[in-house]
């Protein structure tokens, strides 16, 4: 399986430049600090969503495209593990590392222009080599960075597109969260060309709320942002509040398959005894 992604156990570091400038807006002084981060992961667009939710508590989600050219990928299978199953093979993409600058609105503690941050990013991803081409589109208050082009077998590049970005159609209904996500599943599988399974999720949190939810040949991505925004408790006695769900699509070239990874928002938030603790991020 070439699934793995460590959402937090990535190799990831943090190099802080001691750049702040003020800018005037909306009739306050604006303090910008200038932050430089760098990530080094087989998936390093994924890697760097991972650390930016992180550090700013801002969702954003990644998409794999289709990894077919033999140069964008590399078999970190265990040799001990090769042995006992010769036909079993741990393919992952090639990735890399990524240096980019963010600046982050000290009075707010939030990103000052994620939308700009992070088009400037996939930019220096496609500058830098590192397999894939990419593009990023907002939903609601999250952000998703979406393949847009990546070599084929002989190693031209060639548009790719998601499997998220397929039409999808099913009757309202009210279902579990892991219900909906192997629905979304299932009916991105049936629209388009590739398998979709479900990868790693909450599975207990999601089996313990419900959403009412229907599609009418709309976009697959749309569909899972309001599947997880729209998530309740099913026990309507638990006031516990709503936290922030995201995903990774990665693509398993080993398997010819997609798995859809579903995770809380965690973000570091000060800690009045000093330091940071980890909270997930709410609606």
């Amino acid at each position: 399986m070439s699934f793995g992604h460590s959402f937090w156990n990535s190799n990831v570091w943090r190099v802080v430049t001691a750049t702040s400038i003020g800018i005037p807006a909306m009739g306050y002084a604006q303090t910008i600090r200038s932050e430089v981060l760098q990530v080094s992961d087989s998936r390093p667009l994924a890697a760097a969503a991972d650390l930016l939710e992180r550090k700013y508590a801002v969702a954003i989600n990644y998409e794999d495209p289709l990894y077919v050219f033999a140069g964008d990928l590399v078999d970190q299978t265990n040799p001990s593990y090769r042995l006992a199953h010769p036909d079993k093979r741990a393919i992952v993409p090639k990735g890399g590392a990524l240096t980019w600058r963010v600046d982050v609105d000290t009075r707010a503690q939030t990103l000052a222009d994620p939308m700009a941050m992070l088009q400037s990013l996939v930019g220096i991803h496609a500058a830098s080599g590192n397999p894939g081409e990419f593009t990023v589109k907002r939903i609601g208050s999250a952000y998703v960075i979406v393949p847009a082009r990546a070599k084929n077998e002989s190693g031209t590049v060639v548009a790719r597109s998601s499997p998220l970005d397929v039409s999808i159609s099913f009757p309202e209904q009210r279902i579990s969260g892991i219900d909906a996500v192997k629905l979304i599943c299932q009916t991105v599988s049936q629209a388009g060309a590739i398998k979709v399974t479900m990868g790693v999720v909450p599975y207990n949190l999601l089996q313990k709320k419900t959403v009412l939810l229907g599609a009418n040949n709309e976009t697959a991505r749309n569909v899972l942002a309001r599947a997880l925004d729209g998530l309740k408790w099913a026990n309507p006695h638990i006031v516990a509040p709503d936290a922030k769900l995201g995903w990774r699509l990665f693509y398993g070239a080993d398997i010819q398959a997609y798995a859809l990874n579903i995770h809380p928002v965690i973000a570091d938030v000060p800690n009045p005894f000093g330091g940071t603790v980890r909270r997930p991020v709410l609606q």
